[in-house]
């Protein structure tokens, strides 16, 4: 039943999409080309909608969804309903922030008391407090990372799968929000149809801030049910790229938050000229990722290990790329991406 609930919500959102370009094409909503951005032209923006629809649709209808499930659903849709706003027009920021810590807080009031996210090394407020933190922070860099085509559909198939896989094999692990995590998976490849180099529609900030909301709520489940291991492995390309960018404009003077083209991704992307040649490294990446989970569900350090290897060998391999003359791109051939700008694939 769970791989019909996949294939379901891939065929779904596959199709919605479709449907989805056709309108954002007609009402005009679309990213524009400017100085940071890798992309040529006008690409419609807004993917990320049908996406979670189909997520939800597929996730509820199918299977029942228990009372913590209820409080994310309404999470989700009122960073949907903030974002698809920010993508339209422009919201403030205290707005956006507002929004990401509220639904943070929703998500963490669902988890029982008796389980602690940092393993009791905190007393529980702090527990509490440095977990909304991390949320809020993985939402953000979530959005940060959906810079080139492809990239944040990928890790949202990885991690949402991931998740699944990790509590098949956790020992009396409840399985209530598995069918949304595989619904999620599913639909995130049906868009990837549509965002596969050279994209056809970005995410936008309608799907990147509630997928990042989402999966880091997933993982903060299996961190307060015991499983650290595989909650810090399987986002852990994302964080350990967006992180160590953000630390390194940090500590040169640069103004954080405003968009750059400085990720480890980007700068391959960059000098190969080639979204697809970063992103299928990445997807292999994460495919280990979510094998070195499964190892981390039994065997913590071991699988935290491995992944941190991998981790840091893939971002040393973007970090040095080297234009290549067969992938470089030809002047005004587009590269169908905003990159450095939240929400833009």
């Amino acid at each position: 039943m769970l791989f019909v609930t996949f294939l379901a919500a891939a065929l779904l959102a596959a199709i919605l999409t479709r449907a989805f370009i056709g309108w954002v094409e007609t009402k005009n909503i679309a990213a524009e080309e400017n100085h940071r951005s890798m992309h040529k032209g006008r690409v419609p923006v807004g993917g990320g909608l049908p996406l979670l629809v189909v997520a939800i649709l597929i996730g509820c209808l199918l299977w029942p969804l228990p009372a913590a499930g209820q409080v994310l659903l309404a999470a989700l849709a009122a960073l949907a309903v903030v974002s698809w706003a920010d993508d339209v027009m422009t919201v403030p920021a205290v707005v956006r922030f507002a929004a990401h810590i509220a639904a943070a807080a929703a998500a963490l009031s669902v988890i029982p008391p008796d389980r602690l996210v940092l393993q009791g090394l905190v007393p529980f407020a702090l527990d509490r407090a440095l977990s909304g933190l991390a949320l809020v922070w993985f939402v953000n860099l979530f959005n940060f990372m959906d810079g080139v085509d492809g990239i944040a559909g990928i890790e949202t198939v990885a991690i949402s799968a991931g998740y699944a896989v990790v509590v098949a094999l956790a020992p009396h692990a409840d399985a209530g929000l598995v069918p949304l995590a595989v619904a999620t998976a599913g639909a995130a490849l049906g868009f990837l149809l549509w965002n596969w180099h050279p994209a056809r529609i970005f995410m936008g900030d309608v799907g990147a801030v509630p997928l990042g909301f989402l999966t880091g709520w997933l993982m903060l489940d299996l961190a307060s049910r015991g499983y650290w291991a595989p909650a810090l492995v399987l986002p852990l390309y994302f964080v350990a790229d967006a992180t160590i960018t953000l630390l390194r404009r940090i500590l040169r003077g640069d103004r954080p938050w405003e968009p750059h083209r400085e990720h480890f991704y980007q700068r391959a992307a960059k000098a190969w000229g080639n979204h697809a040649v970063v992103v299928r490294q990445v997807l292999v990446l994460n495919a280990a990722l979510v094998g070195y989970a499964a190892v981390a569900v039994s065997h913590p350090w071991i699988g935290l290990g491995l992944a941190a290897a991998a981790v840091a060998m893939l971002l040393n391999n973007l970090g040095n790329a080297a234009p290549a003359a067969s992938e470089a791109v030809a002047p005004g051939k587009p590269v169908a991406a905003r990159a450095g700008t939240p929400g833009a694939a």
